[in-house]
């Protein structure tokens, strides 16, 4: 901006503003996105539960057959050394 002389007249009964600099802020405010994450988060928040759960019990079948597995080899295993002895 530079500082040049203003000149600004009005009639009876008006305010007159000037404005040096001016600054405009677009966009959503603080309160405005923290709002708008909570509500994508909680409407999200729905989904990712089922599919951990889908996930979780997956997971947990595996490992149970992997354990009974491995338990029923070592059973095999034990009974074959006893029938040596």
């Amino acid at each position: 901006m530079s500082d040049a002389v203003l000149e600004q007249k009005g009639g009876i009964g008006s305010h007159n503003v000037q404005i040096k600099e001016q600054i405009n802020q677009y966009g959503l405010s603080y309160t405005d996105v923290k709002s708008l994450c909570t509500d994508l988060i909680q409407s999200e928040l729905s989904t990712y539960k089922e599919e951990a759960l889908i996930t979780a019990k997956e997971r947990e079948e595996k490992l149970r057959n992997n354990i009974i597995q491995k338990l029923a080899d070592e059973k095999t295993k034990n009974e074959n050394i006893f029938r040596r002895i």
